[in-house]
């Protein structure tokens, strides 16, 4: 049977098409067979970009101890207000026309008020136990006063109180001449070290020193102020009870201060104004002070001083309470 009498045309010229296309296959793949693989060029790498890693700053709560500097470490030391009674002798001159009789000397005891700041070895709180804090035989003098180079630091200390003395009469003259008993005085210290020990926690410490000092003691009975010169040793020591330190400090030598100049006999030498003269002497001398703690904010002070010089000699004894201010107000 003839197919292409029977079917239409258009169905004839789409099976043509077809036959064609079939027909066109197998060459097309024998012709990619036979050639060569295209080659294509791989796009190009980026740059490499080397990134060196970047040291973060160092965290100030991880700086270590060692690190911090000179002058981040300076040393705290405590502040003390004393108050309580001081035992004394004054000097009692009468005073009759143009002459001054020296009469026996009579106790008397009398409030007191005193500022007193420590800035020695023993009490000073922020040192670590390292090369700064030189201990056992130390070389005094070589170091100047300053918070830089700690290792033979001298001591520092100073003290200004005001006494509330009873009056005297009217025709006598109650004078005392050295601090601790006199209206106003102050004193300045410095302590040169010589051998300092140092407990392994740090709680007991202790120090012998060569002391130097200037004070001055005025009387409101007359205008005057006498001057003070104390030179000699020292020892220092501070231990801790019940957590709270305790201070024991320490001294003696020789001090300059003033005596009534005398005449014949017990006789004082008045000057133009009609009041006594007085004139520096040099005596020994031994001091001693003990701060006690109570609690931690309130301690028990207690101290004395003589002066050994001809009748009637200066002495005193202190009691009384003492005072910590940044504890008692808070830091």
């Amino acid at each position: 049977m003839n197919l292409s009498a029977i079917l239409p045309s258009q169905i004839k010229q789409t099976i043509f098409i077809c036959m064609l296309i079939s027909a066109s296959i197998p060459n097309v793949q024998a012709q990619d067979t036979n050639q060569p693989p295209a080659t294509t060029t791989p796009p190009a790498a980026p740059p490499l970009v080397t990134t060196l890693p970047t040291t973060p700053p160092p965290d100030p709560t991880t700086v270590k101890k060692d690190e911090v500097t000179k002058a981040d470490r300076r040393p705290v030391f405590p502040l003390f207000l004393f108050t309580g009674a001081t035992v004394q002798n004054p000097y009692t001159i009468a005073i009759s026309g143009n002459s001054g009789t020296l009469q026996k000397a009579s106790t008397t005891t009398d409030g007191y008020i005193e500022a007193f700041v420590s800035a020695r070895y023993i009490s000073r709180e922020n040192f670590e136990k390292e090369e700064d804090e030189t201990t056992g035989w130390v070389k005094p003098f070589v170091a100047l006063p300053g918070f830089a180079g700690h290792g033979n630091q001298p001591d520092l200390q100073m003290r200004l109180g005001y006494v509330f003395r009873g009056k005297s009469a009217p025709t006598n003259f109650n004078s005392q001449t050295v601090v601790g008993s006199s209206d106003v005085y102050g004193e300045v210290t410095m302590g040169f070290p010589m051998y300092r020990y140092r407990s392994e926690d740090g709680l007991t410490k202790g120090q012998a020193s060569i002391e130097f000092s200037g004070a001055f003691a005025t009387d409101r009975d007359f205008i005057s102020v006498h001057p003070t010169v104390f030179i000699g040793g020292g020892y220092q020591l501070k231990d801790t009870v019940s957590g709270n330190p305790w201070y024991w400090i320490s001294r003696v030598g020789i001090a300059q201060i003033d005596y009534p100049r005398l005449g014949s006999g017990s006789t004082v030498i008045l000057d133009k104004a009609n009041e006594p003269e007085f004139v520096g002497k040099w005596a020994p001398t031994i001091g001693t002070q003990l701060i006690y703690p109570i609690n931690s904010t309130i301690s028990f002070q207690a101290g004395a001083n003589a002066y050994f010089t001809k009748s009637p000699a200066s002495w005193n004894i202190t009691f009384g309470l003492s005072l910590d201010p940044s504890k008692f107000f808070g830091k």
